[in-house]
């Protein structure tokens, strides 16, 4: 038997009628009536509506070590160019320089998070990295940001992409904190505990 796509079993007449039954009953559980119900299905209803989509969407946590899934970049939106996520991340980028090849456009790729052992540098993570697939380029990491906005609190995130040099001539990759904050990390010598880097990944 050929397999359901997700947006399929979502929009099935079973998995609506549950949804509006739970739904419903959340707001009789906190008091409301059936004028609060009905409101829901009026004009002034969707603003109301559109805070419980926020509110779900907000609460998606990062996937599982191993897990596929996929990342669509708008490397023209403000904040994806190479130095403006310099920018954003608090630094004055006048100094800074990115020596990658700059992605523009729109680009849709699937992906995986990887952890490896501790390592001395980025050329090791590479290495360790190489049998799981081809490390992102940085640019990746706003399309990260903005599909998982909230963290899950283990551990780093990882781009390894040191194409960033920053105003004392480092070299620099992006990454993620592990409260969901972004910033630059020293791609020379240094040992970490443990992160997850994100690789491309293909069949």
């Amino acid at each position: 038997m050929a397999k359901k796509d997700v947006s399929d079993i979502v929009s099935g007449a079973g998995f609506v009628a549950h949804l509006v039954n739970d739904l419903v009953a959340a707001v009789y559980e906190r008091g409301g009536t059936d004028n609060d119900i009905h409101r829901l299905v009026t004009p002034d209803g969707k603003e109301t509506l559109g805070k419980i989509a926020d509110l779900v969407v907000r609460r998606r946590s990062y996937p599982v070590e191993g897990e596929v899934f996929t990342l669509t970049l708008d490397a023209d939106a403000p904040g994806c160019d190479p130095l403006a996520m310099v920018c954003g991340d608090g630094y004055n980028p006048a100094g800074w320089k990115y020596t990658g090849e700059k992605l523009t456009g729109v680009h849709a790729r699937s992906f995986k998070l990887v952890s490896v052992d501790c390592c001395r540098d980025l050329e090791e993570v590479w290495q360790k990295l190489a049998v799981h697939g081809a490390p992102a380029p940085g640019q990746w990491r706003e399309a990260f940001k903005k599909a998982y906005p909230t963290p899950d609190g283990k551990c780093p995130i990882g781009f390894p992409d040191p194409s960033w040099v920053d105003s004392f001539g480092c070299r620099r990759f992006p990454f993620v904190w592990s409260n969901g904050k972004s910033d630059f990390f020293w791609a020379g010598r240094w040992r970490l505990g443990v992160w997850l880097w994100l690789v491309a990944f293909s069949e």
